[in-house]
């Protein structure tokens, strides 16, 4: 990003006009030509008196350097001596300060300068020329200042503005001269040529050229087009009827053109850093170069070459001057027919379509370009077209498509100069402006907050503010927007927030918190959260209005993003100035205490809305509350009542405080706020709510000590130790922990302090302990606040595109994916893999195997709307809709499946024994996990060496139970549940390659809170549906629990209605909500989540006696196969799930595995006595393993888990030692 602000704006306020004529006595070094030019200032000095001749040149060009700055202190000097310059020089000096002074000579009537850096003037008499040198001039003007030179060979005197000459300088006795390189420098020709002489142009072409371009222009173009304008004559020029400065006359839009052209040319050809000095630094010095690319082009056609310094690269034959010539011909052709029209036809002066066609050729571009490209070459002609009215609505979308493109974009916008343009269109009142221009500003805020200054200072926030309270009328993006800008004003700005407050943006941001899009509750919050931070006076409006009892509801929002931006306000919300007089609010003494209570009591009513948020699903929500929790225990009000909770409890064990999910959606923590001494000063709301979290028993000790909030303090205090010992997100635990640490290590220093000052006085009564000042609330709050305001920190959090469950998984391009592209192709080659692995899946048993749904698409990520429900873009399978429906598909298709497994791998996973196996749908991965929290990751296709392993950092003595795969589709998420009640979500497991690095954890949270680590049960077991984007979890719990992953919370909580656990789990999305657990008492529960908890349960099936080993859905099919750990296989009809359709004995031997396939005919199943057998449907034994393949033949070991690949024929089987054996079909 380029800096585009100029670091200091300049003016030129003081101007030297130098003229050295003689008129009447030509050089003796110049031989003139006749004829030859003779015009000074369009003034013909042989028409008049000398004296009276030389008088009118000066007036007349002081005028025309009027028109470019008419507030200019202007002095004249003609045919001046030594001493009158430096008279004036240091006058011009000494009046302009620290402006730029302008010295403006003509040498006409004097020699050239000299090698020696010399520009001649006269003696007092007119008897001799007398040297003046640049150095002294320079000394005389000191900085900043700029030189025109209208003389021949005036381009020898640049050298000695960048390299003074010493020698002459030390022969006269003076230092070097200050800060000459920052002269700017305007010559007529350079070092060895003449000035032109051509009598059609002036004597001064290049002093007319810088002061009146547009009469130079066109007399030049009539000159050069005699064919074309051969009607017209220079004097037609002098009629051309307006006002240069009237944009709707004729000349004034030859100049608006004009002006376009030569900054166009100028922001294309030069060096962003240059432009930005000589183009927007300085209007007059702006003026001079615009007009100074004219003077290169004309008096280059001339023989004679323009230089400068800083030097500019050659423009004359830029493009764009065809483009001015065009618009000078139509001009000229147009104002002649209007001055000799036709009879009987009225004709009026048409505006030129210059403006028109050049924002056309910006939309083209627009249509094609990219940062790789070079930019538009007519972005400041858009700057100049939102000058005028007609074109300025079209140039303000097209500027807002063309921001939309990136930063770089938005730096290159700012940088040609659109910053006080759209800065003054604020003052508009044109309602079509209104979304445009928020647009735009949101892009600017976004690369450079620091505008907001500027915003503040133009009443800016007020056009925002308003745009926001008519929300119900704008498009969502449009409210987000508006928050964004609000927020960026506001941010660690105090006049900003100042602002704000009086217009009642708390209020406008509360009636918005119900808005039904996500994205706008966040940026409300977020802007609340901005409008009171280290703001006291916000923040005593907000606590008056009831607005953290509002946004309170907000931890309760759908969205994790949404909840987060809740807690953060809230967060920023608490803390006060101790002393309320540093903030201009006086208060008597006697009262202070009173006040410091009454604002305590606020604090701790936002803590405790704050809980809810650290029992939240999300880490994202887990953290901010935290951090926001941090502003409350680090303040040095509440800290020392924390510090002596915290020594309270010290040696106490913490309780995992239970809370059912439906706790915090069902009671509210509603804990009055005491706006006023006249505010209710009990809790009594809160108690009931604060009990089922867990209630704190608080002897009379601490509330002696503390007072009647002690209970309070002491629920805060343990939910923080809670978390420290249960959360099992890293990011969340560091954040608590450093909280803890701080409180411990200050509760320590004040111990210590106690004993030194006890061992000095020999006293042995005790003080009340002190508590360290913390310099600021915490390191972790200075971080996160030190980002701009559009990055709410999200460390540790599923991100937005991968916490998103609605893509369709089988479209093979996104519509803004280049299929040509890198990351298009790998897309496009995924997808056709992932249609023929399906589509082969779909051959195992063709009567068999059936999609989930002929309504929906084959697999999708979930969460689908409406528009969606249609089915996918294209579908690989073709769905017979009429297939009979049968309990076991056809008989006879299933009889003829045959089956010939053999071994195809022997992996070793260097484990005690495997507890789980997980294979990938559609990459060549295979997953297995000990018996504690290491998952390896095996390709088993193609080597079978372990591609990667990692560790799940479950607390010891727990075990993973769970793994699954959500998103298999795309870029694939491993759940990994424990039975600690946690399920952990990795992203970076989908790449099959050894390349792959470690696994990076995206979300985690307890799943299932009263599940016990450790116990012999079934620990925690999840199903996944992936259309709803639901992860249901139970296990040794009386509670089954439906997690939305999307909202990142718990939506369902179902009875399960025995004390009994449960062992599997199975779901199919084509009926979504409805879930088949099996249970350790052998029974099967038909859970339907759409129902109220009670009455969840629509079915129990008994027939088996023991623990259930494993059920399984056949997708879209209402079929049903479960096994019991006897051995016994039934197949359910679940239409009509009071009693089986069969039973089968699979063996008698304690049965511990059980796979089923989710296309072929076949399920396995593995025993303890080192057997897995292979059975087709119908109850057809196909397989019996007992023993490895290869030269020992060793027997199996104990089966303990058995898993088929979802698509193909792999089956992997681990047993109670380091083998994992898979079997693949012939």
């Amino acid at each position: 990003i380029v800096p585009w602000r100029m670091r200091e704006r300049m003016k030129t306020m003081d101007v030297a006009l130098v003229l050295c004529l003689n008129i009447g006595t030509d050089p003796p070094d110049v031989e003139k030509s006749t004829p030859c030019a003779r015009k000074e200032c369009w003034v013909d000095p042989f028409s008049m008196p000398a004296k009276k001749a030389i008088e009118t040149i000066g007036n007349t060009l002081q005028s025309q350097y009027e028109r470019w700055q008419p507030r200019a202190r202007y002095k004249q000097t003609l045919d001046p001596t030594v001493e009158k310059i430096r008279e004036l020089c240091v006058n011009r000096r000494r009046l302009a300060k620290h402006d730029r002074v302008l010295f403006h000579y003509n040498g006409h009537g004097v020699p050239r300068p000299t090698q020696n850096g010399e520009v001649w003037v006269f003696n007092k008499s007119y008897t001799q020329y007398i040297p003046l040198l640049v150095y002294d001039l320079q000394s005389w003007m000191g900085t900043p200042s700029i030189y025109v030179f209208d003389c021949s060979a005036a381009g020898v005197l640049l050298n000695h503005f960048t390299t003074p000459p010493t020698t002459t300088a030390q022969a006269h006795g003076r230092n070097a001269s200050p800060s000459a390189n920052e002269a700017i420098v305007l010559a007529a020709c350079s070092a060895d040529e003449l000035l032109p002489m051509n009598p059609e142009l002036c004597a001064d072409v290049f002093t007319s050229c810088l002061t009146t371009p547009i009469t130079v222009a066109l007399r030049w173009f009539i000159s050069q087009n005699e064919l074309s304008m051969a009607h017209l004559d220079a004097s037609f020029i002098e009629r051309i009827p307006g006002k240069l400065t009237d944009r709707k006359t004729p000349l004034g839009e030859l100049n608006w053109i004009f002006t376009a052209i030569t900054d166009t040319i100028a922001w294309n050809m030069l060096p962003r850093e240059l432009f930005q000095k000589l183009f927007r630094q300085d209007l007059l010095v702006a003026s001079l170069f615009r007009n100074f690319l004219l003077a290169e082009r004309i008096m280059k056609s001339e023989g004679c070459s323009p230089c400068s310094l800083p030097a500019l690269p050659p423009t004359n034959h830029h493009s764009l001057w065809r483009s001015w010539d065009l618009a000078a011909e139509v001009c000229l052709n147009q104002l002649y027919k209007l001055s000799n029209p036709y009879p009987n036809v009225d004709m009026n002066f048409q505006p030129s379509r210059f403006f028109a066609e050049q924002l056309t050729a910006f939309e083209v571009w627009l249509q094609f370009g990219s940062s790789e490209k070079a930019p538009p070459q007519q972005l400041p002609m858009v700057l100049q077209v939102l000058l005028s009215q007609v074109h300025r609505l079209r140039a303000l979308v097209l500027l807002k498509k063309f921001l939309d493109l990136g930063p770089w974009a938005v730096n290159l916008a700012l940088s040609v100069g659109i910053f006080p343009y759209v800065l003054k269109l604020l003052q508009s009142p044109a309602s079509e402006l209104r979304q445009v221009l928020v647009f735009i500003w949101a892009k600017i805020l976004a690369l450079d907050a620091s505008c907001q200054v500027d915003l503040v200072k133009d009443d800016g926030h007020s056009y925002f503010i308003s745009h926001l309270a008519a929300g119900s009328l704008m498009p969502a993006e449009q409210k987000v927007m508006a928050a964004f800008i609000v927020s960026v004003i506001c941010n660690n700005y105090l006049p900003g927030q100042k602002s704000c407050l009086p217009q009642y943006l708390h209020k406008i941001c509360i009636n918005m918190l119900q808005d039904p899009e996500d994205e706008v509750r966040k940026w409300v919050c977020l802007c609340l959260a901005k409008l009171w931070e280290n703001f006291d006076d916000a923040k005593r409006v907000a606590v008056e209005d009831q607005v953290p009892r509002i946004l309170g509801t907000k931890l309760r929002d759908d969205r994790p993003e949404v909840r987060a931006a809740a807690a953060y306000a809230l967060g920023t919300l608490v803390g006060f100035q101790c002393d309320p007089n540093a903030s201009g609010k006086q208060v008597d003494v006697n009262r202070l205490e009173d006040f410091l209570r009454l604002r305590a009591h606020d604090d701790i009513v936002v803590a405790l809305e704050l809980l809810r948020g650290c029992r939240d699903g999300s880490p994202l929500v887990r953290k901010e509350s935290v951090l926001a929790l941090a502003n409350v225990i680090l303040h040095n009000y509440h800290q020392p009542r924390f510090e002596s909770i915290a020594k309270h409890f010290k040696n106490q064990p913490v309780s995992a405080s239970v809370v059912s999910p439906t706790a915090y959606r069902s009671s509210p923590v509603g804990v009055d706020f005491k706006a006023s001494d006249e505010a209710p000063s009990s809790f009594e709301s809160a108690k009931s709510n604060l009990q089922s979290g867990g209630d704190v028993f608080v002897d009379e000790e601490l509330l002696d000590e503390i007072g009647e909030d002690a209970k309070y303090y002491a629920q805060i205090w343990h939910v923080l130790k809670e978390m420290q010992s249960r959360d099992p997100f890293p990011y969340v635990v560091d954040a608590v922990k450093t909280i803890v640490s701080f409180v411990n290590a200050s509760i320590l220093e004040a111990e210590q302090d106690q004993l030194r000052e006890n061992s000095q006085t020999g006293n042995a009564l005790t003080s009340p302990p002190r508590s360290a000042k913390p310099e600021t609330l915490s390191t972790m709050r200075t971080e996160r606040n030190a980002g701009s305001p559009s990055q709410l920190r999200r460390e540790g959090s599923v991100p937005g595109h991968k916490a998103q469950f609605n893509d369709p998984i089988l479209e093979p391009l996104r519509e803004d994916e280049d299929p040509l592209s890198e990351k298009g192709a790998e897309r496009w080659e995924r997808c056709r893999r992932y249609n023929r692995i399906r589509g082969a899946a779909m051959k195992l048993a063709p009567g068999f195997a059936s999609p989930r749904s002929s309504a929906k698409s084959p697999a999708t990520l979930g969460l689908r709307d409406s528009s969606q429900q249609n089915g996918p873009l294209y579908s690989p399978i073709d769905y017979d809709a009429g297939r009979r429906a049968s309990t076991l598909g056809d008989q006879e298709e299933v009889k003829d499946f045959t089956l010939n497994l053999r071994q195809r791998a022997v992996l070793n996973n260097d484990a005690e024994m495997t507890s789980l196996l997980l294979f990938h749908p559609y990459e060549t991965m295979l997953l297995i996990a000990d018996e504690k929290d290491q998952i390896s990751l095996y390709n088993f296709e193609e080597t079978e060496t372990k591609v990667l392993s990692f560790g799940n950092k479950n607390p010891p003595g727990s075990r993973l139970t769970s793994l699954n795969w959500i998103n298999e589709t795309e870029e694939s998420l491993l759940t990994c549940g424990s039975d600690d009640g946690v399920i952990k979500i990795y992203h970076g497991l989908h790449n099959p390659h050894p390349s792959i690095g470690s696994p990076k954890l995206l979300s985690a949270f307890v799943a299932v809170p009263d599940l016990v680590p450790g116990t012999r049960g079934s620990g925690l077991v999840m199903n996944w549906q992936q259309d709803a984007g639901m992860m249901y979890a139970g296990g040794n719990s009386s509670v089954l629990r439906g997690w939305n992953l999307r909202q990142e919370k718990c939506t369902v909580a179902l009875p399960t209605q025995t004390d009994s656990c449960i062992t599997s789990m199975a779901s199919d999305d084509s009926s979504p909500g409805m879930v088949v657990a099996g249970f350790g008492d052998g029974t099967l529960r038909i859970f339907d989540a759409r129902s109220r908890p009670d009455y969840a349960v629509k079915t129990i099936m008994k027939e088996h006696t023991s623990w259930v080993v494993q059920t399984h859905i056949y997708a879209g099919r209402n079929e049903l196969l479960t096994g019991s750990v006897t051995g016994e296989l039934k197949f359910w009809d679940m239409r009509y799930p009071k009693n089986s359709v069969k039973s089968l004995e699979a063996h008698r031997s304690p049965m511990t595995a059980l796979a089923v396939h989710d296309y072929a005919p076949i399920f396995a199943s593995g025993s303890h006595n080192q057997f897995i057998k292979v059975f087709r449907s119908d109850g057809e034994q196909l397989a019996l393993i007992r023993y490895h393949e290869g030269f020992l033949g060793e027997r199996i070991g104990p089966v303990s888990c058995l898993a088929f690949h979802p698509h193909r024929l792999f089956l992997a089987a681990g047993a109670t030692d380091s083998v994992v054996a898979v079997y693949s079909s012939d």
